[in-house]
């Protein structure tokens, strides 16, 4: 596979081959700099709300210096640090908002936006934001990756294994099932009211 170099000329050890019609939006880049939704910045990362929140709480933690990482499948070995940082400030930030709530942590096996980034998101999902079956079924199913197993693969191997796209396209599209409660829902309406008793206002 193609490895390429850094802007200053160091080759990095990443593969920067991209997939066709895989990156959608380079909006984050621009987010990063918006101080109304900035949550916490250092020197390593930037936390922001999500402009379009899909669940109660919902987050993006983003590297600083690492456009380069798109999405898990550009990740190494190396990176198992910078993974671990950014889960261990998620897991922070969210005892912070409320230590009551249950998050996750994860990446989506196919983003729609880059550069890399973790969702640090309650598992309530309730959003008028959340209007599709592709929008819950990317954060309930295997599509979504938790960052714990991102770094034990990165460890274990150096690489992310990662689903098959059509398999992903799959995931996306089947049935509405509780993640809760493993309860079939026939419509989106259905399951935001499902919700709610479970994860009561």
């Amino acid at each position: 596979m193609k490895r390429s170099e850094t802007s200053d000329g160091h080759n990095d050890g990443h593969n920067h081959t991209k997939r066709s019609n895989t990156w959608v939006s380079y909006a984050l880049l621009n987010s990063m700099k918006d101080k109304s939704i900035i949550v916490l910045k250092d020197e390593l990362i930037t936390i922001i709300k999500d402009k379009y929140p899909k669940s109660r709480h919902h987050l993006l933690v983003i590297p600083n210096k690492y456009s380069h990482l798109d999405s898990v499948e550009d990740l190494n070995a190396n990176d198992v640090q910078l993974i671990d940082y950014m889960t261990a400030k998620a897991k922070q930030i969210s005892q912070d908002l409320d230590p009551s709530i249950e998050f996750r942590f994860g990446f989506h096996t196919i983003p729609s936006q880059r550069p890399l980034h973790l969702h640090v998101i309650s598992q309530d999902f309730d959003s008028k934001y959340l209007k599709t079956k592709k929008h819950y079924n990317s954060f309930t199913t295997r599509f979504f990756i938790d960052s714990k197993h991102v770094i034990e693969n990165l460890k274990n191997t150096g690489k992310v294994d990662t689903i098959a796209r059509q398999e992903c396209e799959q995931l996306l599209k089947q049935d509405l099932i509780c993640h809760f409660c493993r309860s079939k829902l026939l419509n989106m309406p259905n399951l935001r009211t499902h919700l709610l008793t479970h994860f009561p206002v």
